[in-house]
């Protein structure tokens, strides 16, 4: 198989808590761990199923430490995004009001010495095998935020992704303005194939892209378009179809939502890196 394709796996919840967990994202052949959902409060505190910041202190359990130990010994994983949003969450409302409405004596912007900046740059420095956070946002879709919020963290050794499903044209603006500043902040785009953007054809954002960023661009492979997996989604053999049906538009890499959905079930977890793989070769 061929070792440039990328293979994603959104993973909710606290599956870092499962030795068995572990072990099987190792072997599954995913190259990308997406820990999903974290949520930034109204204060600018960050939470996954319990608090990781708060108050300006890191208070994350010691069972986030697990999630780093994907990269080691025998394992295909080689980077791990923390995503931030989805459905019904404000956690880009929260980060827009605490960028431009709150007072910069409150902890306001993104400058060093912010609520943003402190809460973020305390996230990375206590779990450094974090490579990215992706915005999964659902709900605001402000340009502004984006670029503002993109700077802050690639400033603290974040890459960052877009996780969109609509609003085709926010989400590329954000990244012509991002890629002026500079072309290594944002890494994607994962672009959902499910639920309300069961519609969308990743052949349409790689034109819109291409269009926006110019012929030297690679847009077809900063695509990345995701299916759901799982019972009553779509089984390997299903993936691997459409895959293969989107390899003409020349797409290089999938991902597959969500880890909760396909562990346990009826097919290995590597059978849907596999399908993925198999659709794109």
């Amino acid at each position: 198989m061929s070792t440039n394709i990328t293979t994603s796996l959104y993973c909710p919840g606290q599956f870092f808590t499962s030795t068995n967990n572990l072990e099987d994202l190792k072997n599954s052949g995913f190259t990308t761990i997406i820990a999903w959902a974290f949520h930034v409060g109204q204060n600018g505190d960050i939470t996954n199923g319990g608090d990781l910041v708060k108050n300006g202190v890191y208070v994350g359990a010691t069972d986030w430490q697990n999630i780093g130990n994907l990269k080691d010994g025998i394992t295909k994983v080689n980077r791990i995004l923390f995503s931030i949003g989805g459905w019904e969450a404000n956690d880009f409302e929260n980060i827009q009001n605490l960028i431009f409405n709150t007072s910069v004596d409150n902890g306001g912007g993104t400058a060093p010495g912010s609520i943003l900046y402190t809460n973020f740059q305390l996230l990375k420095q206590n779990l450094p095998y974090i490579d990215g956070i992706d915005f999964d946002d659902e709900s605001l879709y402000d340009e502004i935020t984006y670029v503002a919020f993109s700077q802050m963290l690639y400033s603290l050794g974040y890459q960052v992704t877009f996780c969109p499903f609509n609003n085709i044209q926010v989400w590329i603006e954000s990244l012509k303005e991002l890629n002026s500043i500079n072309s290594n902040i944002v890494t994607g785009f994962n672009l959902q194939r499910y639920s309300g953007g069961a519609e969308n054809n990743p052949q349409d954002w790689i034109n819109a892209i291409q269009t926006a960023m110019g012929n030297e661009f690679p847009a077809a492979a900063f695509v990345t378009p995701g299916l759901a997996g799982g019972q009553n989604n779509m089984a390997p053999a299903a993936i691997k179809s459409q895959f293969s049906e989107w390899k003409d538009d020349g797409i290089q890499s999938g991902f597959i939502w969500d880890y909760g959905s396909i562990h346990p079930g009826t097919y290995p977890t590597a059978s849907y890196s596999n399908a993925i793989k198999l659709g794109l070769e």
